[in-house]
């Protein structure tokens, strides 16, 4: 007994010591900048910037933090292993640094490269011209009565969402330029949450009970917009939003890559990123 108590008095002292030594190692490496707060190191900032508030994500940096740091750095090769809708590898590579982002979801990757189309390969008349097409066609195309559902999309949307959904896939298939087509996908994807009885509450998703889904969250969506609403507030968005988009990000190509940086990292030379 006495020797258990004097092990666990050893183990103690060696773990505050350990602790101790840790916090003084890694003090000498922090510097505390009080200019910071939550909204510039979190998504926040990015709720009013042109582009990134096209779509509600949530997990990732804000530009202003990432101009920040980059812009204190001398690098020319920037890797962000993990890089949710390409926030580091666009504004990495508008500051003229060759920029990689991989992140193993589509959907974020799908966002950054669009923002890359509005800023070098599209034009306001080209986007009016198609978006107006695919609204027309929602509201007068061929009805389709069947929507191809995965088990999440159930009961998410009233019937005429569906109706609207199936029609939208069906125009934007047959568009042939594939920077109009990414970005019709996108502006259809942006608005699902909008038009559909659900809402992303972190990790979970919870659901109107207009759904018919039985459920104990008190959601209450009220009128949903009809994706042909949300689609021209989308389409305002990104219009207005043009300009800005060219002056910061045009001639940039930063390399977007959907996968596991798992799999990605074993590919590059040693040394191929500053940071």
């Amino acid at each position: 007994m006495i020797n258990e108590t004097h092990d666990q008095h050893a183990t103690q002292a060696f773990e505050e010591k350990f602790q101790s030594d840790t916090v003084k190692h890694i003090a000498k490496t922090i510097a505390i900048d009080p200019s910071l707060n939550r909204k510039i190191v979190s998504y926040q900032g990015n709720k009013n910037v042109p582009g990134f508030r096209w779509m509600k994500y949530k997990e990732g940096f804000s530009v202003e933090l990432v101009s920040r740091l980059l812009g204190s750095i001398d690098a020319r090769n920037v890797l962000d292993p993990f890089s949710g809708i390409g926030t580091t590898p666009l504004v990495a590579s508008g500051m003229g640094m060759n920029a990689t982002g991989i992140d193993v979801m589509p959907v974020g990757n799908i966002m950054a490269r669009v923002i890359c189309s509005v800023a070098n390969n599209l034009h306001a008349k080209n986007i009016i011209k198609y978006a107006d097409g695919l609204l027309d066609y929602i509201q007068n195309g061929m009805k389709f009565s069947t929507f191809t559902h995965v088990r999440i999309t159930r009961h998410a949307f009233p019937p005429y969402t569906e109706i609207e959904l199936a029609k939208a896939k069906a125009f934007i298939n047959k568009v042939r330029n594939p920077d109009i087509r990414l970005l019709l996908n996108f502006m259809c994807m942006s608005v699902l949450e909008d038009v559909s009885y659900t809402r992303k509450d972190g990790q979970f998703l919870r659901w109107d009970a207009s759904s018919g889904r039985s459920t104990s969250n008190k959601l209450q969506k009220g009128s949903l917009p009809t994706l042909s609403d949300a689609i021209s507030q989308k389409l305002h968005d990104v219009i207005c939003d043009l300009p800005h988009l060219r002056q910061a990000y045009h001639g940039s190509n930063p390399n977007i890559i959907t996968d596991s940086c798992l799999v990605q990292l074993k590919k590059f030379k040693n040394k191929a990123f500053d940071t």
